[in-house]
Order: C-alpha cells, then sequence, then structure tokens
C-alpha cells in the first residue's frame, strides 16, 4: 500500500485531504500540521509521497523540503506542493526545484487524486 504523508496546518484541509485519499484513492495517510512534525514523521516512516502546504508555522513547506532533500534517505521522495498561488502565471517564479510538483488551492478530489497516482505509478514501475 502507497503511504502519502500531509502536511498541513489547517485541521479541516488535512483531515479532506486525507479521507480523499484514503477512501477514494486506497492511500495510507500519515498526517502532520507543521513541517517540523512532517520532517520527523518522513524521517520515521519513509512515505511513498508528500504533500505539502507552503504556509505553515514552527518550519514552512520550503525549510521542511529543503531538510529534507539534504537526508540521502528521504531525498528520492516526491513532494507536491499545496499553494494558494497560481504557480502558472507569466509573474510567477515557478514551482521551487525542491518540489515536484504543485496542486493550486482550491483542488478539487480528481485533480488531487490525478497527480497523486501520477507518482505513485512512478514509484511502483
Amino acid at each position: 500500500m502507497i503511504t502519502v504523508l500531509i502536511v498541513e496546518d489547517e485541521r479541516h484541509r488535512r483531515e479532506d485531504i486525507k479521507e480523499i485519499l484514503e477512501l477514494e484513492g486506497g492511500y495510507e495517510c500519515i498526517e502532520a500540521e507543521n513541517g517540523q512534525i512532517g520532517l520527523e514523521l518522513a524521517r520515521q516512516h519513509r512515505p511513498d509521497l508528500i504533500i505539502c502546504d507552503v504556509m505553515m508555522p514552527v518550519m514552512d513547506g520550503y525549510q521542511m523540503v529543503k531538510e529534507l532533500k539534504r537526508d540521502p534517505k528521504l531525498t528520492t521522495i516526491p513532494v507536491i506542493m499545496i499553494t494558494a498561488r497560481d504557480m502558472s502565471s507569466p509573474t510567477s517564479p515557478g514551482i521551487p526545484p525542491e518540489f515536484d510538483s504543485y496542486l493550486t488551492k482550491p483542488f478539487s478530489a480528481g485533480e488531487l487524486l490525478d497527480k497523486i497516482k501520477a507518482y505513485s505509478h512512478r514509484r511502483e514501475s
């Protein structure tokens, strides 16, 4: 079974993502409310994929992913950034290189599952 670490400070959004992934996608989920806890859980569980919000207290998503990518045991885990900013806009700085992909809030269950499926198939092959 594919394990997804959800790092999101907004409890209701984290629970919504977990519900979609578990009930509709059949994924196992681990939850963290900030980047520091997310990093600890990534080291402890080595998930197959991480979904990470950018703006969070204690340690934001950028800091967490930079630390994650420094760890040789975790560097290959794909990370999908969740952001309110439209990353496809011509004025956007683009997706930071530490992230593998992104979802712009709000996103649908279908968009989330499609993104997860794309990365879970890569991990299985």
